[in-house]
Formats: C-alpha cells, sequence, structure tokens
C-alpha cells in the first residue's frame, strides 16, 4: 500500500515553477510599445479599486 501512495508524491516534487509577472500593480516604467504606432493607444489608470481594477475618475460634462 505505501508503494503506491510514494508513485502519487514523486510527480508533485518534479513539478516546475512558473514566476509570472504580476502587471496590476506596474506603471509605464515597464516602456511597453504599440505597433503600429497610433493606433489602438491605451491610458494608463493612476488609481486601483479594491479589487485592483482600473478607477476611472469622474468626467463632467464640457471638461
Amino acid at each position: 500500500m505505501g508503494l503506491w501512495l510514494l508513485w502519487l508524491w514523486v510527480p508533485l516534487g518534479l513539478a516546475e515553477e512558473e514566476t509570472l509577472l504580476d502587471t496590476r500593480l506596474e506603471t509605464s516604467d515597464l516602456r511597453w510599445t504599440v505597433h503600429p504606432p497610433g493606433e489602438g493607444q491605451w491610458e494608463e489608470l493612476s488609481a486601483l479599486d479594491a479589487e485592483l481594477g482600473g478607477a476611472v475618475p469622474p468626467r463632467t460634462a464640457g471638461a
């Protein structure tokens, strides 16, 4: 019975780990570019809400 338990644990020890960049908290210092230039421009949001989503500042008419 113990041998099959060992068989279950061996693959877990051989698993590879990957580190991903959490871009939700990064700012313009990433120096991303847009190609082709002038199309699909992104606006950088300077605030995050409680769920780490972009908080868009309110806009008034005529502004």
